[in-house]
């Protein structure tokens, strides 16, 4: 009888089959096992595969498991409307604050920056692919995944959302305001998903509605130093009060 492992993201259940029994280290405290024969996830060897196929080839097979789980993860909470997404997550003044962007402008730069210039104001949630939650009153909530990036740095809180900063390495420091129609195309594509049916896309959609209706969001041109770090943390400080992020 195959094993099976489950994890809890945003109060959910996902219930886990194992190909490789190293992957689990990568789980670290997220896994307990469960009794039974259903499960939610198992990766099949060919997609363990094509997924080692585009790492370096340092990388061992588990590990390719590990990171394959991310999109069937994502997807498969959509059914709960909530889904990870491509940020820092960090705690301030009790909201959830995204950094968001490509892999490698500096989302960790920014925050180890803040941490550094303010130290104990921020906590971090999330290292890499917080799980983003549209709840039934229309609020967006923010939290903690095992899948904290590189640095493997964590936790496992939880907040309702303050906002979300788009950054864009530059060669000047400056900070705006994102309307809704230049918010959506930079926001959605950090969204996981495999947008393969109907659902999914509407479950997407939503999120991205609640956190466009509800909460502000900020374009940040930077060049990665302390003083791009404090321009962001005056701005959102000035424009949200510091404490409620809700537009």
């Amino acid at each position: 009888m195959e094993k099976i492992y489950q994890a809890e993201y945003a109060g959910h259940p996902v219930r886990y089959v194992f190909l490789n029994p190293f992957t689990r280290q990568h789980f670290k405290f997220w896994l307990k096992p469960v009794e039974g024969e259903e499960y939610d996830i198992k990766a099949t060897p060919e997609q363990v595969a094509r997924t080692l196929a585009h790492m370096p080839e340092t990388n061992p097979e588990y590990y390719a498991e590990y990171k394959f789980l991310i999109l069937p993860t994502s997807d498969y909470l959509l059914r709960y409307r909530c889904c990870l997404f491509h940020a820092v997550a960090f705690l301030w003044r009790g909201r959830a604050w995204l950094l968001t962007a490509p892999s490698g402008t500096g989302k960790t730069t920014q925050f180890l920056n803040w941490r550094k210039l303010h130290p104990g104001e921020i906590t971090m949630i999330c290292g890499d692919l917080p799980v983003l939650e549209l709840r039934d009153d229309g609020s967006v909530w923010v939290h903690s995944s095992n899948w904290n990036g590189k640095e493997g740095v964590g936790s496992f809180q939880s907040a309702p959302l303050g906002g979300t900063i788009l950054l864009e390495q530059g060669g000047v420091n400056r900070i705006g305001r994102l309307n809704v129609s230049e918010a959506i195309p930079a926001l959605f594509g950090q969204f996981i998903s495999e947008y393969e049916t109907e659902d999914q896309i509407r479950a997407v959609c939503a999120l991205m509605d609640g956190m466009l209706s509800r909460y502000p969001a900020w374009k940040l041109v930077n060049l990665g130093d302390d003083a791009s770090t404090e321009l962001m943390r005056s701005v959102i400080a000035e424009e949200t009060g510091g404490n409620d992020g809700t537009v």
